[in-house]
């Protein structure tokens, strides 16, 4: 049977990525030479006391070492319950997709093509130093 639980919270999470570990009997620094991170990286992220936190970077790597993927479920209670306690929102304050305030752009139109100008030879010239006595012998 595949490996699966239901997490709500980032301890259980870390808690389900520990016991997913052992089910596969990988070590900690087998995940970090498979997944590329730094080594005792993952020690850092699955302690029972973390010192790190997964981010952008960590979270994908890890997550393919222990042959795992995330799938969000909505709970219907949870969701009834937060629009039972919610103020609805104004469409009309809402500015998804505003480009009022928008730079313009420093990239010329995608319809004109900017050539390159045309490379110049370079001159290379050789300086050489001065003979005579000199301060170093």
């Amino acid at each position: 049977m595949a490996f699966t639980r239901l997490v709500a919270d980032y301890s259980e999470l870390l808690h389900a990525l520990r016991d997913r570990a052992v089910e596969m009997q990988i070590s900690r620094c087998e995940i970090d030479e498979i997944s590329g991170l730094a080594s005792g990286y993952a020690g850092k992220l699955l302690s029972l006391s973390p010192a790190k936190i997964f981010g952008p970077i960590s979270m994908g790597p890890t997550l393919e070492v222990l042959g795992l993927r995330v799938v969000l479920v909505e709970d219907t209670g949870l969701t009834k319950a937060t629009e039972s306690r919610r103020t609805p929102v104004d469409q009309s304050n809402q500015r998804f997709g505003n480009r009022s305030n928008s730079k313009p752009s420093l990239l010329p139109p995608p319809d004109q093509v900017v050539t390159p100008p045309a490379q110049t030879k370079s001159v290379l010239t050789i300086v050489r130093p001065k003979t005579g006595v000199t301060k170093y012998g």
